[in-house]
C-alpha cells in the first residue's frame, strides 16, 4: 500500500501478532477468531496512522520518506537523516503521539458511556469488558490501545518519539552530539529498568519491549 508516495510494508515477523491474536481469543471459536483478526487490523490501523502523522509532518518539511514497516510491536518510519532545527525535530516526532491522543479523546465519550452502561467504576472492571467479542470491546481495544501508543512513545527514551523530543530540548542548550549522547544514555538506563521490572514482575513483555 502507498500513501502519498510513502510504501507501508508488513513485515513477515507480523505473523506472530496473527498467532497470538488466534490464540487469546481461540475460546470462542470462529466469532473469536474473525473478532481478534479485526482488533488487529483495526489498532495497527492505528500504528499505521501513528507512522503516517511522523512521515506527513516530515514531507511538509521537505524530508524524504522512504517507507513505513508494520511489526508486532509497533511501526517504524524511515525519513530521511538530515540536520533539523530543534523545532522541526519536535513537530515531526510529536505528531505520532498527538494523532493517537486526538483518537483516543474521540473514543473517550464513547468508553464514558460503556462505564455508566456497565455500572463500572473503576478501571480494572473496565479492562475486564476487553475480555469479549462485542462493540463494547473494540471500543476499548481501540482507545487503550492509542493511549499506549501515545504514553509509551512520549518516553524519553531516545530513538523514541519522547527521546527525540528530549534530544531537541537539549540541543538548544548544548550541542546535537552531545544531546543525542544524553538521549541515547537515558534510553538505555529506562530499557534496562524496564528489563528489571519485568524480571522482578515475572512479565516477560516488558523486557520484550
Amino acid at each position: 500500500m502507498t500513501i502519498r508516495n510513502i510504501d507501508i510494508k508488513v513485515h513477515p515477523s507480523f505473523l506472530l501478532a496473527v498467532l497470538w491474536v488466534t490464540y487469546f481469543w481461540s475460546g470462542d471459536g470462529l466469532r473469536g477468531y474473525l473478532f481478534g483478526l479485526f482488533i488487529l487490523v483495526a489498532v495497527f490501523a492505528c500504528v499505521a496512522g501513528h507512522e503516517l502523522a511522523h512521515g506527513f509532518v516530515a514531507l511538509r518539511y521537505n524530508i524524504a520518506v522512504h517507507d513505513i514497516t508494520l511489526l508486532p510491536i509497533g511501526g517504524v518510519a524511515r525519513i530521511e537523516q538530515t540536520a533539523l532545527t530543534p523545532r522541526r525535530e519536535v513537530m515531526i516526532a510529536i505528531a505520532g503521539p498527538l494523532l493517537n491522543i486526538i483518537v483516543a479523546l474521540g473514543l473517550s465519550p464513547l468508553v464514558f458511556l460503556i462505564a455508566l452502561s456497565r455500572n463500572v467504576h473503576d478501571i480494572f472492571s473496565l479492562l475486564m469488558i476487553t475480555q469479549g467479542t462485542d462493540a463494547s470491546a473494540l471500543i476499548l481495544h481501540l482507545w487503550l490501545a492509542n493511549v499506549m501508543l501515545a504514553l509509551f512513545n512520549l518516553l524519553p527514551a531516545f530513538p523514541m518519539d519522547g527521546g527525540r523530543v528530549l534530544r531537541a530540548a537539549l540541543t538548544a542548550m548544548t550541542s546535537r552530539v552531545v544531546a543525542t549522547r544524553i538521549s541515547v544514555i537515558i534510553g538505555t538506563i529506562l530499557a534496562f529498568s524496564l528489563v528489571i521490572a519485568g524480571v522482578y514482575t515475572h512479565d516477560v513483555a516488558l523486557p520484550l519491549v
